[in-house]
């Protein structure tokens, strides 16, 4: 990997003519991803920090962009389709934060399986359910080891040592991504010349006090709301159920299914809107 932009495109563009016949190509319709992530050094003072785009950041730079629109998560912002980003090349940007490495297996986090809530419902309204259906049926033996089983995993990714402190390396940065055509990028790259010769004439000077788009969160204070943030929850199902009946009344099932809801995105996105996690430097 190499730090400079110039030098990596180059590469690239290297061993992309190497395999690819360029006359068979559009360039207007033959696109590219572009990749920046910012992680702690390894032996830094940063390096026990779990790194979180700030989302004032990202929303000041949607609101200089008034053609964009953005999805749910607030993470993917997409130029409109007749929009001048899309006709010069720009099809989408997206930002992500990395502690979602360890969660994110398979494409899956933990506590997805919709089937968990039938661990919710009345064990005769269950048996009578499945009775009057067709098709196949998880058992509740079956959920309940699939809910174990996830409790595992979450907990292995959040392994901790005596002393509180995370003993497998629990330090994640922060990543952003452009797709663009390759002949925006042909345009961005002859800029690049032009723009290095005016910086060594005229250097640009950087303020120390500038603030970074993303906050550095202590990786102790990270793992310990993220297990506390999954325990409230299971501990919430748990206990219904430890205390219901025979059978569960309307109250508790819906409790239950409100607790196995919640872990569903304990581990998600929405970490980054936990106000009680943010840091300035």
């Amino acid at each position: 990997m190499n730090t400079d932009i110039r030098q990596t495109i180059r590469a690239w563009r290297s061993q992309w003519q190497n395999a690819v016949e360029q006359a068979f190509l559009d360039p207007s319709d033959t696109y590219v991803d572009i990749g920046r992530q910012y992680t702690p050094r390894i032996g830094s003072v940063a390096e026990a920090n779990v790194l979180m785009w700030r989302r004032c950041c990202l929303k000041q730079l949607w609101r200089q962009r008034q053609a964009w629109s953005s999805q749910y998560n607030a993470m993917y912002p997409f130029p409109a389709d007749k929009s001048r980003e899309v006709g010069e090349g720009l099809i989408y940007s997206q930002f992500y934060n990395l502690v979602k490495i360890p969660f994110d297996a398979a494409k899956q986090y933990p506590f997805q399986n919709r089937q968990l809530e039938k661990m919710a419902l009345d064990p005769s309204y269950g048996a009578d359910y499945e009775r009057s259906t067709r098709g196949s049926h998880a058992n509740q033996a079956s959920l309940s080891l699939a809910y174990r089983l996830t409790k595992l995993r979450v907990r292995a990714s959040l392994v901790q040592d005596d002393e509180g402190s995370v003993s497998v390396p629990f330090s994640y940065g922060v990543r952003a991504e452009d797709r663009v055509s390759v002949k925006l990028l042909d345009l961005v790259l002859s800029h690049f010349d032009s723009l290095e010769s005016t910086r060594q004439s005229d250097p640009i000077t950087v303020c120390q006090d500038q603030e970074l788009p993303f906050f550095a969160i202590p990786s102790t204070t990270m793992t310990r709301f993220l297990h506390g943030t999954v325990n409230k929850y299971c501990f919430l199902f748990e206990y219904i159920k430890s205390q219901a009946g025979a059978r569960y009344s309307l109250p508790e099932t819906v409790v239950m299914t409100l607790a196995l809801r919640s872990l569903r995105f304990a581990t998600s996105g929405i970490i980054a809107k936990e106000s009680i996690l943010w840091k300035d430097r």
